[in-house]
């Protein structure tokens, strides 16, 4: 299977055959396209809703298409991550609740602010002033650029060729994502995790939609 076939297969429900496992450095490389393309349909259906029902389905359609569409995926690591970094226990009893693939109190919080959030920020986004193909390009392009940061602060095992230029187009995201990897990795006592990376992206576009909301 291409790459792009195998990163859409991966990282969203969209029918593009089957993952083999998880993605590999060419896959990874195809990740913001990926996100772009997710983006675009949520702008796209957003901007449809709050044609046509009004301000607050403008804001739960691309809220819900983009969990949706990716599986729930990323969210699924940020929760992880909830649970795992905000529980005062050692180290390795942190990377344990990582890896549990249950859910507990500092899930649901983490997630209920997360969705009030977003939901909030959504509900101001400028569908108005940018129009159709506006508010399509506008959310592709939070989605592109909060996955080329996290792509950005892969591990030199796992980073793609494309990722140093990743890093720079979306440089203030990349910074948040360092800067969460490494207190995430600092709580876990080290090492690599695709939920810290999910939460990263989460953080990214929840930040991003915030910012769009209070600048127009």
């Amino acid at each position: 299977m291409r790459a792009e076939l195998r990163a859409l297969a991966y990282f969203t429900i969209l029918p593009a055959g089957r993952s083999d496992g998880p993605p590999d450095r060419a896959a990874l490389a195809w990740l913001p396209a990926v996100g772009a393309l997710v983006g675009a349909i949520c702008g796209g259906c957003g901007w449809l809703a709050w044609r046509y029902l009004g301000t607050p389905w403008g804001a739960v359609v691309p809220f819900a298409l983009g969990i949706v569409l990716t599986g729930a995926l990323h969210v699924d690591g940020f929760l992880d991550c909830c649970d795992a970094l905000c529980a005062s226990v050692a180290p390795e009893r942190r990377r344990e609740i990582l890896k549990d693939p249950h859910h507990g109190t500092f899930a649901f919080a983490g997630g209920a602010i997360v969705a009030a959030v977003a939901l909030g920020a959504l509900s101001r986004f400028p569908y108005a002033s940018f129009g159709g193909w506006g508010s399509i390009g506008t959310m592709a392009a939070v989605a592109m650029l909060a996955r080329m940061a996290a792509v950005a602060n892969l591990d030199p095992s796992r980073r793609p060729g494309p990722a140093a230029i990743y890093g720079v187009l979306a440089a203030p995201g990349t910074l948040l994502a360092f800067a969460i990897k490494r207190w995430a990795t600092g709580r876990l006592g080290g090492g690599e995790s695709g939920d810290i990376y999910g939460a990263c992206i989460i953080a990214i576009e929840i930040a991003a939609l915030v910012w769009l909301s209070l600048r127009y």
